[in-house]
């Protein structure tokens, strides 16, 4: 439902209104340190800039789940740029699987030829028709596109029987092997796809109710502010500037971690680690 309707349903008396009622404004740190206020965050912030991203990230915070007229027209035209053979291809499941093995293709020869040979021995007789119609266009999906794209495919990608997906995933992490040099937009693929699809084919997989608090996971934490901070640093911010924001909002104190040094293995750790929090922690985060 509706922003409104839904506070509404929790607030009957409520007029309508945006604003914080001004105790609202003013309070403190509450909860052994983990829930702090964006006035009060912002009250201990000195430079213009970490104060800047404060008030971003409260805003962005409750623009979830409520998208602007400005995020519906960005999404538009990273449809309307994203080639229409691709898309259709994402809708249907052996289409959604050339589109995936295709963005986790090497960019350059000759690791991109060997990913080839290996779909053309592992892959599924309609999948690798799919990829060889397909492949011309492939360095024509800009970076920003492959995330959205690669969501299409989930869609189509849990009609596949557990076989199938079986053979999937196993051809998709080679295929990331195969390049010797895995990124962040590759490792975040994966992440986003077995996220998504394994709970979906493996039986045994169970989900425990998480009761972590951001205290007891502050190293972890750590580690994925200092990722994104650095993968995301804006030119009026510096990555130590926006990790300091990202743990003061969450009401933690720490300095960043050397990025260069964090390897893929400690921020699976960590991302492993941080599913074990509280629900209602998890959205802060």
């Amino acid at each position: 439902p509706p922003l409104e309707k839904r506070i509404s349903a929790i607030f009957p008396d409520w007029d309508g209104s945006m604003d914080l009622p001004p105790e609202a404004q003013h309070d403190s740190v509450k909860g052994g340190g983990e829930t702090q206020s964006a006035a009060g965050v912002a009250a201990g912030l000195k430079s213009p800039a970490a104060l800047t991203g404060v008030l971003v990230a409260d805003a962005l915070l409750n623009q979830i789940g409520n998208p602007s007229p400005m995020h519906l027209a960005y999404a538009e035209d990273l449809l309307a740029r994203l080639p229409s053979v691709w898309i259709e291809a994402a809708r249907e499941p052996s289409g959604a699987r050339a589109v995936v093995y295709l963005l986790a293709m090497a960019p350059e020869d000759p690791t991109r030829r060997r990913q080839f040979s290996l779909l053309q021995d592992a892959a599924d007789v309609g999948v690798q028709a799919e990829v060889e119609r397909l492949a011309g266009g492939i360095d024509e999906i800009a970076a920003e596109m492959r995330l959205p794209l690669l969501e299409i495919c989930l869609g189509s990608l849990r009609q596949l029987s557990g076989k199938q997906y079986k053979l999937f995933k196993a051809n998709f992490a080679l295929l990331i092997e195969l390049d010797k040099k895995v990124n962040l937009l590759e490792w975040s693929m994966q992440k986003l796809v077995f996220h998504h699809l394994d709970d979906v084919f493996e039986a045994n997989r169970r989900r425990s109710l998480g009761k972590g608090t951001l205290q007891q996971n502050k190293g972890a934490i750590e580690i994925l502010l200092s990722i994104i901070a650095r993968a995301t640093s804006q030119e009026d911010s510096t990555p130590e500037e926006a990790f300091r924001v990202g743990a003061e909002a969450l009401g933690l104190n720490g300095e960043p971690l050397d990025a260069g040094g964090i390897s893929f293995e400690q921020l699976n750790g960590a991302l492993d680690n941080l599913t074990k929090l509280k629900p209602l922690l998890k959205p802060r985060l």
